[in-house]
């Protein structure tokens, strides 16, 4: 087969691919990858089967032949199939630098070739993997979002805005403002419920609240997520505080019974139980309080069980504190 019958198109800049946007051939910037021809199979960067040569741009399209490593068992046998025309298809690696939107078409203006690879199912001629500076892969909605960074609408200019959300809520061109509202709503709701469920099991909200912010939720008032966002935010900030206070003022005690990993698992607990569990903890017993007090053994459950099982029936709170520490400590 000769070089002209084997010459793969690796990008047509004639047309839009199906991943919605087009190649500037003249933009495409050749100088790395002349130096470097690499050429991969499915962009697999661990699977060199060869260079790519006689790269031309002409006709708007980016064109090269493959050499394949006919030394390697894998590349041998693709280059057959590719002498056979069972392979086909070609897809190039670009590394993006520039994107514009030209008559409300996304056209990528400036590249850097990086790779081009023999592929099994191209999604069309103009098939391409994109890549950030940094060479990690780039999506098609990472493109866009881009574009639209470098281009952000001007300020009153509302329908740009509204364009803008519309295409990133994925919606029909023919979407009307309540057709954005209702994706947004269908969005946030599970969101909501979530967080209505983490707020009364925190202890944010009661019971009662719980019943009247689903209510508003399911009515479609959609501030709910932000207004107990900030309650939780300032609850958490709270607790932490108490937890801090908590801590410090009994460090002795909770060091020597809990240790650093218990008293972890403790603040888990939230505040009210975790004070609850510290004010259980017997006091911490120095070597002078031990000689003073005839030795006397910490009051932890093994010792209420074995020499006062009268006070865990008395108290419930009591054997229920110690029973969680004696779990903690385990």
């Amino acid at each position: 087969m000769s070089k002209e019958t084997n010459r793969f198109v690796l990008s047509d800049g004639n047309i839009v691919n199906s991943k919605g946007f087009r190649i500037d051939i003249n933009g495409i910037d050749l100088t790395r990858f002349i130096k470097n021809p690499v050429m991969l199979f499915e962009h697999n960067r661990a699977n060199v089967i060869g260079l790519w040569e006689d790269i031309r741009k002409e006709h708007n399209k980016l064109t090269a032949v493959p050499k394949f490593d006919t030394d390697d068992a894998e590349a041998l046998s693709i280059s057959g199939k590719v002498e056979r025309g069972f392979l086909k298809g070609a897809s190039m690696g670009i590394v993006v630098l520039e994107t514009k939107e030209i008559e409300n078409e996304l056209v990528v203006t400036k590249s850097d070739l990086f790779e081009a690879s023999i592929v099994t199912i191209p999604s069309d001629s103009g098939a391409v993997r994109l890549y950030n500076k940094k060479l990690e892969h780039l999506s098609v909605a990472e493109l866009k979002l881009s574009i639209k960074q470098q281009n952000p609408p001007q300020k009153g200019d509302y329908h740009r805005y509204f364009l803008d959300i519309r295409d990133t809520l994925g919606l029909e061109p023919q979407a009307g403002i309540n057709d954005v509202l209702a994706k947004i709503y269908s969005l946030m709701k599970p969101q909501t419920e979530n967080l209505i469920d983490e707020c009364e099991r925190l202890g944010v909200i009661t019971e009662t609240e719980k019943r009247y912010y689903s209510q508003f939720a399911e009515n479609g008032q959609t501030d709910v997520l932000f207004l107990l966002s900030d309650k939780k935010d300032e609850f958490v900030k709270q607790q932490s505080l108490k937890l801090a206070d908590l801590y410090k003022n009994n460090s002795d005690k909770i060091i020597t019974y809990l240790g650093s990993d218990g008293w972890e698992k403790v603040e888990k607990l939230g505040f009210e139980l975790a004070a609850n569990i510290v004010e259980a903890l017997p006091e911490r017993m120095y070597l002078s309080k031990m000689i003073n007090t005839d030795k006397k053994e910490p009051h932890d459950l093994d010792w209420y069980r074995k020499h006062n099982p009268k006070a865990l029936r008395d108290n419930p709170d009591l054997y229920q504190s110690l029973l969680k520490i004696n779990k903690l400590n385990k």
